[in-house]
């Protein structure tokens, strides 16, 4: 068992080591490019390195939770450069640990049990609270303690990032890990879908689209331009497809959803300013001229648009 537990700490820690390569990269280039603070002192850059290396030897452990709390100790006495790839590398090294606790979590006697015990709302904490089963309990605050929140989707219960918990270090970090933070949190208190179905308002999709759109154009150089990217990617897509369960044409009539046209009308027209600002709600924009023009309905015309304008990528 031991010798188990030693190579997944072993094999985690390097898959931490590659996710942060890039940030360490980006923390290289912020200390020492034109943008630097060229007033630092010595005695601030040396406890600034010392600090890191605390909280990366502890990530690298696989000590989440001692990581954690060390980071909410120290976070206020590095440089905001620092404290920006600190976060980061807790961020990896959560992630990272992800498949390795959604394999302790798959049991079927864990997903069971939880199935019997989980009402609507339930946390890690609340349900280890409620549990008479030790071993459960054990389970729940393992994944309480690492920074993690419970997620449900098709019936089965597994760890996701708690990003709310993030909102503590976005006064210490750069603007752009700011604005991705605060990203990250709405896709976590609020999905954008759950069972391949839609779980927001459609004048939240279009906003919320707009928002990682800002990102990916305010920010090209990010350490977590390729995620926003990604995110960019999945939201276009809904906005102009829809999901497998919720499409934004019916399957059987071909007609645009009641929702989705009474949403996308309504912020178009109360978000003008911000409409003029972006590519992809002016993109809608014209997609609506179009669909209004065909009754709000798929047909060839809307088709061609959309494979000219807007095709799935």
């Amino acid at each position: 068992m031991q010798n188990k537990r030693t190579k997944l700490i072993a094999t985690t820690a390097a898959a931490i080591l590659l996710l942060s390569s890039q940030s360490g990269a980006a923390f290289a280039a912020s200390s020492t490019g034109a943008g630097s603070n060229s007033s630092s002192s010595v005695s601030q850059q040396s406890t600034d390195r010392a600090i890191l290396a605390g909280l990366d030897q502890r990530l690298a452990k696989g000590k989440l939770a001692e990581a954690i709390s060390y980071l909410n100790t120290d976070i206020m006495k590095v440089s905001r450069n620092t404290a920006t790839i600190m976060v980061l590398h807790l961020e990896n090294a959560q992630e990272a640990w992800i498949p390795a606790y959604v394999k302790k979590m798959e049991g079927t006697s864990i997903q069971r049990a939880l199935t019997k015990l989980y009402r609507s709302g339930d946390t890690f904490d609340s349900l280890s609270k409620r549990t008479s089963d030790p071993s459960l309990r054990s389970v729940l605050l393992l994944m309480q303690k690492n920074g993690y929140r419970l997620e449900t989707a098709e019936g089965m219960f597994y760890p996701v990032i708690d990003y709310p918990a993030y909102e503590r270090y976005s006064e210490y970090v750069n603007k752009d890990i700011q604005q991705y933070l605060g990203i990250r949190y709405l896709e976590t208190v609020q999905p954008l879908s759950s069972d391949a179905a839609l779980t927001i308002g459609y004048q939240s999709l279009l906003a919320r689209g707009a928002s990682v759109e800002s990102f990916v154009r305010t920010y090209p150089y990010s350490n977590r331009i390729n995620q926003m990217r990604s995110l960019y990617t999945l939201y276009r897509n809904t906005i102009f497809y829809g999901m497998n369960n919720t499409p934004l044409f019916d399957y059987e009539n071909g007609k645009m959803r009641s929702q989705a046209q009474t949403g996308y009308n309504a912020y178009l027209s109360y978000a003008a300013p911000q409409v003029a600002k972006s590519p992809l709600l002016t993109k809608v924009g014209y997609f609506m001229k179009v669909v209004q023009d065909n009754d709000y309905k798929l047909t060839d015309q809307v088709q061609a648009w959309l494979k000219a304008n807007a095709a799935i990528q």
